[in-house]
């Protein structure tokens, strides 16, 4: 109840510590916060993804209704209700994240249900402040898959915000899984193995349904990975999904040029992995070109068209590409040690 109470949260940490102390409830209800409870949980949930600010704002502005309510916050130049409600949602939330703090000294807000609230609460900008702390706490949350019984599958909190049509809340999902989960870009190219989801990627099945631009999604990704910082996103994006390659290369040009931590450019990924003869491909090939052409892959130790030719899946179109481009390369190769054995 004190969960549910719009003044009263507050009072949780000291009645648990009180309890706990006066041992007034058994083991199973945790100082009378039984979180196993179904009920209780959600009450938990709803406490992290509200703020009480319809309450606070009605009773400092003198509304007589939620109709008032949601007119002068519709009223985008209404700059005293503007002001207000910001202050109101910034001090609630920090209020909160508090209250999380102590029931997590006191050892009542256990890891499992931290997943469970991240993956079920509607993230929104009234509770950043305790979002960000909880990640902080369990980023690997971000990365498991829990079962919702509304859609009975299995999702990633990702999908289950865009099964929700929750703009505001994918978007803090995403640049919050990509700046724990950079290498696997915040989940946007995982699938879902139901067959509701049709084998899609997150980003296939998730923008229609929020309904957002590939520039608005390249903001949020631009946010937590600047085109500043060096981050190896090309190398990633062939390895997740190259077809989106010349899209994330449109929004990150610089990346061309980056190198891994062995070294290698995204040129060097891309003629392993075998990638189909493309426009994107030659693109790679051509911008490298001539700086990188004669340039042995680090890891390999292989000239490109041999780079080309490894893959499992190969084109022999790439390979004879590379070879007519620089014919010495064979030349090289033919007295190797590798050609004679």
């Amino acid at each position: 109840n004190l969960l549910r109470s719009r003044h009263g949260y507050s009072f949780v940490p000291l009645f648990a510590t009180e309890s706990k102390r006066l041992n007034i409830f058994p083991d199973s209800r945790k100082c009378g916060l039984n979180l196993a409870n179904y009920d209780e949980q959600y009450a938990m949930r709803d406490f992290l993804e509200t703020n009480g600010c319809l309450f606070i704002l009605s009773e400092r502005l003198n509304l007589s209704s939620v109709d008032e309510y949601n007119r002068r916050k519709s009223d985008k130049n209404d700059a005293e209700f503007q002001t207000l409600e910001a202050e109101i949602t910034a001090a609630e939330d920090g209020k909160r994240r508090y209250m999380l703090q102590q029931l997590i000294e006191l050892g009542l807000l256990q890891k499992k249900y931290i997943h469970h609230y991240i993956a079920s609460a509607s993230v929104n900008s009234s509770c950043k402040n305790r979002f960000e702390y909880l990640v902080n706490l369990c980023p690997e949350s971000l990365s498991m898959h829990y079962y919702h019984r509304a859609y009975e599958t299995r999702m990633l909190p990702l999908e289950e915000h865009a099964m929700r049509y929750e703009r505001e809340g994918f978007g803090t999902l995403l640049k919050a899984g990509l700046k724990y989960y950079p290498n696997k870009l915040g989940f946007l190219f995982d699938k879902n193995p139901d067959p509701e989801f049709e084998g899609k990627r997150n980003i296939d099945f998730a923008l229609p349904r929020i309904r957002i631009t590939h520039e608005e999604l390249f903001q949020w990704i631009r946010e937590a990975i600047p085109p500043s910082n060096d981050h190896t996103i090309l190398h990633d994006i062939i390895r997740l999904a190259p077809k989106y390659f010349s899209l994330f290369w449109k929004y990150y040009p610089n990346a061309i040029y980056l190198r891994d931590e062995k070294g290698r450019l995204p040129l060097h990924i891309a003629l392993q992995r075998a990638s189909k003869w493309s426009p994107l491909l030659l693109s790679l090939i051509a911008i490298n070109d001539p700086t990188d052409r004669h340039e042995k892959d680090p890891v390999t130790g292989l000239c490109p068209f041999m780079n080309a030719a490894s893959g499992k899946s190969n084109d022999l179109n790439v390979i004879y590409f590379l070879l007519r481009r620089d014919p010495n390369e064979w030349e090289g190769f033919r007295t190797s040690s590798i050609y004679k054995k």
